[in-house]
C-alpha cells in the first residue's frame, strides 16, 4: 500500500492541472461505466456492421507467392492447434484448447473476471506476469494460422481461428477481465482480427466474409466494441507516447477493414488526422523517436508504416511529410546498425510487434520492418521476407526490381542532432555515442539513465554494448538496475543515477545531454557533449565527454571531464557482449569475440572486472524479456577532489 501511495504521489507531481482534471473525470466516468456494465450495458452500433474489404488485394498472384507452408512452420501451427505456444522466448507454454483466456500461461495464475479497469495489472500477486497474458490476448498467433488457411485451404486452420475468436468473445464480455484494461491491448487484438479475416477473404472471396458462419453477429458486435473502447480510452497527456500512435493505427486499420457505420467513418477520419499530428509530435525532424528507445522507435515506425500502407491501399494516403518521417525513422535504425545488423538496444525493449506472419519467424523484428520499408521505398532483388511481402501488398504494390539494391557501406560520421545520436566509424569499426534529450513527455516512460553512453562494434563483433531491459512490471531491483546508469557505458557519480527514478515507467528528474560539436577529417573523427544530470548534487558536477576516433591507428580515446569543487566517487562502466572472452592485465581489459581482439586501457583508475553479480546487480545482459545472462563488466574507479580529466583508450587490430 505504501509503495502504491508513493507511486501515485510521484505520478501526480508529473501532471499539470489539466491532466489532473482529465484523470479525475476519466476515473469518475469509469465508476459510471462499471455500474452500467454490471447491468449488462455495452456500446451498440447504429447501423449493421459489414466486412468492408481485406487488407490484401484479391488476386491469385499474391497468394500463390506463398504456395506452401514449410514443414517447421506447419509443425509449430499443429502444436498451436493442440494448445501449445511459444511466447516471449518461452517454449511450449500450455494454453489449452479451447484457450483459457483468464489463465496467465507462464505462472498458471487464474485472473479475476471483474471490471477490467479495476484490475491492478502492475501487481504480480493479482495478475502474475501481465506481459504473458496480454501477449496471448493480442491474438497475433492467429494470423499465421489464417495465412496457412489462405495458402493451403486446410479447414482445421480456419476452424481454429473462428472458434478461438468466438471463444474469446464468450469468455470476455465487454469491459470485464484483464483483456479490457488497456486500450493498446484491445487495439492490437482487433488489428490481428483484421489480418485474420483478410487472409480468410483471400481464400473465400471478400463477399463471403459477410456470411454469418465466417463473420457472425457476435464477432461484428465485438469488433465494434473493441474500436469503441479504443476511441474512448486513448492514451492522453503524459501517457500519449507510442501507445497513442498504436491505438490510433488500430482504429484506422479496423475502420478500413470493417464498415462500422457512421461511427466508424467518424473514427476513421479522426484517426487519420491524429496520426498525422502524432507522427510529427512524437518524432524529431531527423527521424529519431522522442522516447529514446531503440525498440519503441521501431514499434512506432511499424505502426506509422502500416497506417501509411493501408492509406495507400484504400486510396486515402497520408501526406508526403508523414511518409518522409517514416523514411527518416527507418534510416536512423539502419544508421545505428553495424554492417552485419548488430544494433545497440538503447532504452526499454518490449519484444512486442504490430503483427506476425509466421510462428517460426525468429529474426529480430526490427530487421523485418526496416527491410519492409526499404523494399517499399527502393525495391529489392528478392522478397523472401514474410512481413516485407505482405506489408507491401497492402498498398497493392508489386516490387519494382529495376530499383538499385541498397548500398550497405555507410558514410561516416553520421549525426542526428535533434535526437542526440552520433555515429563514428570505418569499414572496421562502428561507434554510437548517445548524447541528447531524455525521453518523451513528463514521465519519460521508456528512457534509461544512459547519457553519454557508447556502443562499439569491431569487424561486426559487438564489444561494448547496452545490456537491455530484462524486467518491466515485476522484479523491482532488476528493473531499476537495467534502467540505471551503472548498466550503461558511461560515468556514474557518488553511486547515483544520472536521472531520478519515480516508478517503473516514470522519472522524477531527468538528465538532458547535448552535443558541443562533431569534427571529421581524413585521419580522425571526434564528437563531444555534456549533460546536466549531476548538477542537482549539493556540490554540482558537470560531466563532459569527448570521443576521438583515429581511423588509421584503430583507436578510440574517450575523455571524461568532470567539473566540480568537492570530493566525489567516480565510476566508469564498460559492458562487454556476452559473446566476449574477457580478461584483465594490470590496468587493461582485453576482450576477444570470434577471433577479433580489443584492449581497453584505464591507466588512471582502479580497475575491476565483474560478472553476474547479484547484489548490487552488475555484469548482466538481457536480449529479450525476462531473460538475462552473465557478462563481463569493467569498472574504473576514481576519487576526485575538484575538476578532473579521465582517459580511456580503446585499441583494436592489435
Amino acid at each position: 500500500m505504501r509503495q502504491r501511495l508513493q507511486w501515485t504521489y510521484n505520478r501526480l507531481k508529473l501532471m499539470n492541472v489539466l491532466e489532473i482534471v482529465f484523470r479525475v473525470n476519466r476515473y469518475l466516468g469509469q465508476i459510471y461505466e462499471k455500474n452500467r456494465i454490471s447491468k449488462g450495458w455495452r456500446p451498440k452500433p447504429r447501423e449493421s456492421i459489414r466486412f468492408a474489404g481485406p487488407l490484401f488485394p484479391f488476386d491469385k498472384e499474391w497468394t500463390q507467392h506463398r504456395h506452401s507452408i514449410k514443414a517447421q512452420e506447419r509443425y509449430a501451427l499443429d502444436r498451436l492447434l493442440h494448445g501449445s505456444i511459444d511466447l516471449l522466448g518461452v517454449s511450449g507454454l500450455s494454453i489449452g484448447r479451447p484457450t483459457n483466456w483468464h489463465r496467465e500461461p507462464f505462472s498458471g495464475k487464474l485472473l479475476p473476471k471483474i471490471y477490467g479497469k479495476s484490475i491492478d495489472y502492475r501487481n504480480p500477486e493479482q495478475v502474475g506476469n501481465i506481459k504473458f497474458i496480454w501477449e496471448l490476448g493480442r491474438h497475433q498467433h492467429l494470423v499465421p494460422v489464417a495465412l496457412a488457411y489462405a495458402v493451403s485451404g486446410q479447414t482445421k486452420d480456419l476452424d481454429y481461428c473462428l472458434k478461438e475468436i468466438e471463444n474469446f468473445i464468450e469468455q470476455n464480455p465487454f469491459g470485464l477481465g484483464v483483456h479490457w484494461c488497456s486500450a493498446l491491448e484491445v487495439g492490437l487484438r482487433v488489428l490481428s482480427w483484421c489480418f485474420v479475416y483478410s487472409f480468410i477473404a483471400l481464400r473465400q472471396g471478400r463477399d463471403e466474409l459477410n456470411n454469418p458462419q465466417l463473420l457472425p453477429a457476435k464477432a461484428k458486435q465485438s469488433i465494434f466494441e473493441h474500436v469503441w473502447f479504443i476511441r474512448n480510452f486513448l492514451s492522453r497527456y503524459s501517457s500519449a507516447n507510442n501507445h497513442l500512435i498504436g491505438e490510433l493505427t488500430c482504429i484506422w486499420v479496423a475502420c478500413n477493414v470493417f464498415d462500422l457505420g457512421k461511427d466508424g467513418l467518424k473514427w476513421k477520419l479522426f484517426a487519420h488526422e491524429q496520426l498525422e499530428m502524432e507522427a510529427s509530435k512524437q518524432n524529431f525532424v531527423d527521424g529519431v523517436n522522442k522516447e529514446q528507445s531503440t525498440y519503441y522507435h521501431y514499434w512506432v515506425l511499424e505502426y506509422l508504416f502500416l497506417a501509411y500502407l493501408v492509406s495507400v491501399g484504400s486510396g486515402t494516403p497520408f501526406t508526403d511529410e508523414f511518409y518522409q518521417r517514416i523514411i527518416k525513422m527507418s534510416f536512423f535504425l539502419e544508421a545505428i546498425q553495424d554492417r552485419c545488423g548488430n544494433m545497440p538496444q538503447f532504452g526499454d525493449s518490449d519484444d512486442g510487434v504490430a503483427s506476425v506472419f509466421a510462428l517460426c519467424q525468429k529474426n529480430n523484428p526490427i530487421d523485418h520492418i526496416v527491410r519492409a520499408v526499404r523494399i517499399f521505398h527502393e525495391g529489392s532483388e528478392e522478397d523472401s521476407d514474410h512481413k516485407a511481402y505482405w506489408y507491401t501488398s497492402i498498398a497493392k504494390k508489386k516490387i519494382n526490381y529495376n530499383y538499385p539494391v541498397y548500398e550497405e557501406n555507410k558514410l561516416y560520421p553520421l549525426s542526428f542532432n535533434h535526437g542526440g545520436y552520433f555515429i563514428l566509424g570505418t569499414q572496421e569499426c562502428h561507434i554510437v555515442f548517445k548524447c541528447g534529450p531524455f525521453g518523451h513527455l513528463s514521465i519519460a516512460a521508456h528512457a534509461h539513465a544512459d547519457a553519454h553512453s557508447v556502443y562499439v562494434s569491431i569487424h561486426c563483433r559487438e564489444f561494448l554494448i547496452d545490456p537491455g531491459t530484462y524486467a518491466y512490471h515485476t522484479k523491482q531491483k532488476w528493473r531499476n538496475y537495467f534502467r540505471g546508469t551503472s548498466a550503461h557505458n558511461t560515468v556514474r557519480v557518488d553511486c547515483l543515477d544520472q536521472s531520478v527514478i519515480g516508478g517503473n515507467f516514470m522519472w522524477l528528474k531527468k538528465a538532458n545531454a547535448w552535443c558541443e560539436g562533431i569534427k571529421s577529417d581524413m585521419e580522425k573523427d571526434s564528437v563531444s557533449g555534456m549533460h546536466d544530470g549531476y548538477l542537482r548534487l549539493k556540490d554540482p558536477v558537470l560531466h563532459k565527454r569527448n570521443l576521438e576516433l583515429d581511423k588509421n591507428k584503430g583507436t578510440l580515446i574517450i575523455e571524461d571531464h568532470l567539473e566540480c569543487k568537492d570530493r566525489h566517487d567516480i565510476e566508469r562502466f564498460w559492458h562487454f557482449s556476452e559473446d566476449c572472452l574477457v580478461w584483465q592485465v594490470k590496468d587493461s581489459i582485453w576482450a576477444e569475440n570470434n577471433g577479433v581482439k580489443i584492449c581497453l586501457q584505464c591507466s588512471d583508475a582502479e580497475l575491476e572486472l565483474v560478472r553476474g553479480q547479484e547484489d548490487p546487480p552488475l555484469g548482466w545482459v538481457s536480449r529479450r524479456f525476462d531473460y538475462k545472462v552473465p557478462s563481463w563488466t569493467g569498472v574504473a574507479r576514481n576519487n576526485i577532489h575538484g575538476d578532473a580529466k579521465l582517459r580511456t583508450l580503446l585499441q583494436w587490430d592489435i
